[in-house]
């Protein structure tokens, strides 16, 4: 069985004479092509919100190395000034001048 069927072929129509088989072998085809493309597309998203994921986790995961070290950081200041609190300073003077 032959049909004929208009295809648009680089900006013009073309009349084509094909078979049945043939015209749905193309068919087929064409939404085996339309379901790759849609399958491609929700694996792409889903791929960019894991990274999204990963991304989010790091940033959390470096916020809490900042914040341990800005601890660590304040509690040395806080032991360094208590140290150095407690020294007393002493100066002695001597004077020859006083001597005579």
């Amino acid at each position: 069985m032959v049909c004929t069927t208009y295809v648009l072929v680089l900006g013009s129509i073309m009349k084509v004479e094909m078979s049945f088989t043939t015209k749905t072998i193309i068919m087929l085809m064409a939404m085996v092509l339309t379901v790759t493309v849609v399958i491609s597309m929700v694996l792409i998203r889903e791929s960019d919100s894991s990274l999204v994921f990963q991304q989010e986790e790091e940033q959390l995961k470096n916020q809490r190395r900042l914040q341990l070290f800005e601890d660590i950081l304040h509690n040395r200041m806080v032991l360094w000034v208590d140290m150095f609190s407690h020294i007393e300073i002493c100066l002695l003077y001597t004077s020859d001048a006083a001597d005579e």
